[in-house]
């Protein structure tokens, strides 16, 4: 797996003090000078690091006072999943697996609401990345990966669908990180995933979900 970003080594810092009992809910983190210091890494590294807790409910972030640890059970539904994933020591294979499952239940709830003006903003995502696939700007491949299925969560038109999977997918969006993303291969099963997702919303659930394919083609993606 390709090395990540340098703000997971602040987050994988705070992850482990909190499994160790280091922190427990309500207890102020060290400040972000603090951090910079003790990890070495920029103060925009620790900003990003603690953007991401606070978006999947770990930490809360005070302004004016701090960063405090959240406690988990004041969360909701996926807010608290993606809390359990991120403190987990949970394998690819099976973040793979479960990505696709989310996926394929978004799907199903979205069939119904999609419209003709929807499934054109899709394909219009789809033939942004197929261009920014073309010009070597594989960051933003992955970004319009992220932005086609956030896009089919929204059209499920229900809050508390959106609000369960929103942390759990942006968590899963950057936990997987691509080994190998120039690769022709992995832009290809990407497509022809997305493809069919859409076929899925074109033909009203007609076409099925082949739920042994999405995963084979999600481990082609992530050159697991």
């Amino acid at each position: 797996m390709a090395d990540r970003p340098i703000y997971w080594r602040v987050i994988d810092t705070i992850v482990e003090d909190i499994k160790n009992k280091k922190y427990k809910p309500g207890d102020q983190i060290p400040t972000e000078k603090e951090l910079v210091e003790a990890l070495h890494v920029s103060r925009t590294s620790v900003r990003e690091a603690c953007k991401i807790l606070s978006a999947l409910g770990v930490v809360d972030i005070v302004r004016g006072k701090g960063t405090y640890i959240a406690n988990p059970e004041h969360m909701m539904g996926m807010d608290s999943l993606a809390y359990v994933l991120l403190l987990a020591s949970t394998k690819q294979e099976q973040i793979i697996t479960f990505r696709v499952d989310v996926e394929q239940m978004i799907l199903r709830a979205a069939v119904d609401q999609v419209t003709a003006e929807d499934i054109s903003k899709l394909q219009a995502i789809l033939d942004q990345a197929q261009e920014a696939y073309e010009q070597g700007d594989y960051k933003r491949v992955q970004e319009m990966d992220v932005r086609f299925h956030l896009s089919i969560l929204d059209l499920t038109k229900n809050p508390f669908i959106i609000r369960m999977v929103r942390g759990v997918y942006e968590f899963l969006a950057r936990e997987m990180i691509l080994k190998n993303p120039n690769s022709g291969e992995f832009y290809e099963s990407s497509k022809k995933s997305h493809v069919r997702d859409l076929q899925y919303l074109i033909t009203k659930g007609r076409s099925g979900l082949d739920r042994t394919e999405s995963i084979r083609l999600a481990k082609i993606y992530y050159q697991y």
